[in-house]
């Protein structure tokens, strides 16, 4: 009885020292898991605020192209105007023409022709002006439209992170727990 005793006492010992030390060891990597999923939630909030920083910017983008888009418009709009004032005087100025040629007023004639003239490169101006206006609506538009999709792309991105941070959270939990058993163990 005595061999048996002095043989498994300390066999119980050495297992309970074994379990006991495995549980500590237990113990120690789950507070480093602990650590990690902390450091990852960090960088997951990090990157949350960046693209919450990147979509605010790519609206302010837009707000800024609906300002350009509504200028270039109204540029547009003007340019019409001028084009079809330009076209009404010229028209005048042929009629004017024909009136000085029946009377024979060479005088007039010459200030009609000259008027003409005038009004015919204030057209091709207007005309330029329009086709100048009118590629920047055209550009401005483009802009915009990328700038809504950067917005998008941005909003999926942060989706992303935010899964990311979900994921890493319930690592974090899970790891709490597994902390809490281990520390019962031990």
């Amino acid at each position: 009885m005595m061999k048996i005793t002095t043989v498994l006492v300390p066999a119980l010992v050495l297992g309970l020292t074994s379990l006991t030390a495995q549980a500590q060891h237990h113990v120690k990597h789950d507070k480093i898991d602990m650590h990690h999923d902390r450091k990852d939630i960090r960088h997951d909030n990090m990157d949350i605020n960046r693209s919450k920083k990147d979509i605010q910017h790519d609206r302010n983008e837009v707000k800024q192209d609906n300002r350009d888009i509504q200028h270039d418009k109204n540029d547009v709009n003007n340019d019409r105007k001028d084009l079809h004032h330009d076209y009404n005087d010229a028209r005048k100025d042929r009629q004017d023409i024909a009136k000085d040629r029946k009377k024979g007023d060479t005088k007039d004639l010459a200030k009609d022709k000259a008027d003409l003239k005038n009004d015919n490169n204030d057209i091709h101006h207007d005309r330029k002006d329009l086709s100048h206006d009118g590629k920047d609506l055209a550009a401005d538009r483009k802009d915009r439209n990328r700038d809504n999709k950067d917005i998008q792309q941005d909003k999926h991105q942060l989706n992303r992170e935010r899964k990311d941070k979900q994921h890493d959270v319930k690592d974090l939990q899970h790891d709490k727990k597994d902390l809490q058993k281990d520390l019962k163990n031990s």
